[in-house]
């Protein structure tokens, strides 16, 4: 840090008696504020020099230097970084009342502070980060949260670091076996369930679904039912695209995952996703005839494509009229397209296909 900034914290040092004070004087909420506080700048602290060593370390592999910033990951692996990880995962184990400290809402604010760190150390360096993560018990510590706060925003920063991690393979091991699928499940039947809540744990749900071999603790759970739910009645178009996106990847799994779809009537469901219906322009603010998103065209055609590969499943088909509605955006999407360049986008490309 530059100067300025160690002068800063060495006159917010010096100055500890008086907040002390400060502190006593008004009691509890104060004592609550001042480790609410505290635990902010502990955490932001620890990201600050996580980042300090990733700069540098690129910095000298683009030099061609690189002992120094071996030497300082190699320090930060052995000595700051586990020491830094524990504490953000003990009290991210700690919501909901548990050890010394009883006041909950102090809790769920030191523990999404925590989640929030734990899901940017992560994001900074994600297979470097993960040799500290995994090991210091991330993921029964941010389940634990999740699965015992009422706050949504320690809800949203928990499911929030579980959807990233979620993004590797080891990650999501850990996180079926540590029952973070009915956990997240658990989120998303929650009435109400917050929209920021359920995009981070439909997003988690997604990510575990991309394992070929989780269908079946995904179906056990209820995740069929949750999801399916939340494409009928969520008016959160990222939450519906997300829970396409879950079942696409489902379908694209196994016979079960697509009998289960059809059992709970789910045809009907993904097919109401891709008609053409009012929706308000985000540019314009009014509200006009449009197709669905690329995004929620390609998750909801990824779903029926795993359905469709079902013996006999032909005129549940056209009965719902997914054929039909497949036409009609096929054309809605030729006609964007032809006052733009031959070359189209990679989502564009992926909708076509779906």
């Amino acid at each position: 840090e530059d100067e300025s900034r160690r002068r800063s914290v060495h006159e917010d040092e010096e100055g500890g008696d008086a907040r002390g004070v400060e502190v006593e004087r008004s009691g509890e909420t104060g004592i609550a504020l001042a480790m609410v506080r505290s635990f902010k700048e502990f955490a932001a602290a620890m990201m600050r020099a996580r980042k300090s060593l990733v700069r540098r370390r690129r910095d000298s592999e683009a030099g061609g230097e690189d002992s120094r910033a071996a030497m300082g990951s190699r320090a930060y692996l052995d000595n700051l970084g586990p020491i830094a990880v524990e504490t953000l995962c003990l009290w991210c184990s700690r919501v909901g009342g548990t050890g010394a400290v009883k006041n909950v809402e102090v809790l769920d604010d030191i523990g999404s502070a925590a989640a929030d760190a734990l899901n940017a150390l992560f994001l900074e360096e994600p297979k470097f980060s993960l040799r500290l993560l995994l090991p210091a018990g991330v993921v029964p510590a941010l389940i634990h949260a999740c699965s015992t706060s009422h706050s949504p925003a320690m809800q949203t920063a928990g499911a929030g670091a579980l959807l990233n991690l979620a993004r590797e393979e080891e990650a999501r091991k850990e996180i079926v076996m540590a029952g973070g699928i009915s956990s997240l499940i658990s989120l998303l039947r929650q009435k109400p369930c917050p929209p920021a809540v359920a995009r981070s744990a439909c997003g988690a749900l997604q990510n575990i679904s991309l394992t070929a071999g989780y269908e079946d603790p995904l179906i056990d759970s209820g995740a069929l039912d949750v999801l399916l739910s939340l494409l009928s009645n969520s008016s959160d178009e990222l939450v519906q695209e997300r829970a396409a996106a879950c079942i696409a990847n489902l379908t694209a799994g196994g016979e079960r995952a697509r009998l289960a779809v059809l059992e709970r009537k789910g045809v009907p469901v993904l097919v109401q996703q891709l008609e053409v219906v009012k929706r308000k322009n985000a540019r314009t603010g009014v509200s006009e005839l449009a197709p669905p998103s690329l995004s929620m065209i390609c998750a909801v055609g990824g779903a029926l494509k795993g359905l469709a590969q079902l013996p006999k499943v032909d005129g549940m088909l056209y009965g719902t009229g997914a054929i039909m509605q497949t036409a009609v955006l096929l054309e809605y999407l030729k006609m964007s397209m032809e006052w733009r360049p031959a070359v189209i986008g990679e989502e564009e490309s992926r909708a076509l296909e779906a």
